[in-house]
């Protein structure tokens, strides 16, 4: 079952009785908590856990949250869960091969007193095969698994498409922030995105998702990123060069332009 708590050691036989015990407080949690957005458990302090909202058509989402380990020693995030997906697993973007690709890790590292932020172009939880579209202002539950600290539980606040970690970065220094979210069929975008505008020094934050594996090419920022299937890949940079710019498809012997980007000076 995707909500069950992920065990990593012995698995108790009364262990359909414990998710429905999980499950229970987790809709008490998510009817109680109005404004709370820091959580703690051992000496892990989890801050500000949210989501962007998506379109009805995507099937994967992801959760961006701050860590901070103030204890004297190491800790470990090793496992999520959430009723609303299929599955919860972390990931984190590497470069390989002169692209930024995604990839599943077994856990995150917590050093004493170190802080890790999740963000779209690090790590993050992807939330894979979700049962419900993620709409602004909504909440949902979401179980987190620390190797030493044990687990709790944290509500994940629903932002608006543009109010990302990006977005939070963007209010900091007073620049709008752009979300862009493609849908990749048979090497075509599903809805036609045309050609996006935006001002020099936009903040931008690029969704791709795809039935089949794929190389993009972000020109002009010379920005390459793999998506693939059961999963999706985001990009976030700052459109600082101005001009007309393809996002394109690489494949072995061709390029194929999904959509532009416009970049007008201030």
């Amino acid at each position: 079952m995707p909500w069950s708590l992920p065990m990593y050691q012995h698995r108790p036989k009364h262990s359909a009785a414990l998710r429905s015990l999980l499950l229970f407080l987790a809709l008490t949690v998510l009817t109680s908590v109005t404004s709370a957005e820091d959580f703690q458990v051992g000496s892990i302090h989890i801050r500000d856990p949210f989501s962007s909202a998506l379109p009805p058509i995507s099937k994967n989402g992801a959760v961006y949250l701050t860590l901070t380990n103030h204890g004297h020693l190491s800790d470990q995030l090793v496992g999520a869960a959430t009723p609303i997906a299929e599955r919860a697993e972390m990931h984190t973007h590497r470069m390989e091969d002169g692209l930024m690709k995604m990839r599943k890790v077994d856990q995150v590292e917590l050093q004493p007193h170190e802080e890790v932020v999740f963000t779209p172009s690090g790590n993050h939880i992807m939330l894979i095969g979700l049962s419900q579209v993620l709409k602004k202002g909504e909440r949902f539950p979401l179980m987190l698994h620390f190797k030493e600290a044990g687990h709790t539980m944290v509500q994940v606040i629903v932002e608006a498409a543009g109010a990302t970690s990006a977005t939070k970065r963007d209010h900091e220094h007073g620049s709008p922030a752009i979300q862009v979210h493609v849908v990749i069929e048979d090497g075509k975008v599903t809805d036609d995105q045309g050609t996006i505008k935006m001002v020099q020094g936009d903040n931008v934050t690029l969704h791709f998702s795809s039935d089949e594996i794929h190389h993009l090419h972000i020109h002009g920022y010379d920005i390459e990123v793999e998506v693939g299937p059961g999963s999706h890949a985001m990009v976030d940079f700052n459109a600082t060069v101005t001009g007309r710019f393809p996002v394109e498809i690489h494949g072995s012997n061709y390029h194929q332009a999904l959509f532009y980007l416009e970049v007008y000076p201030k």
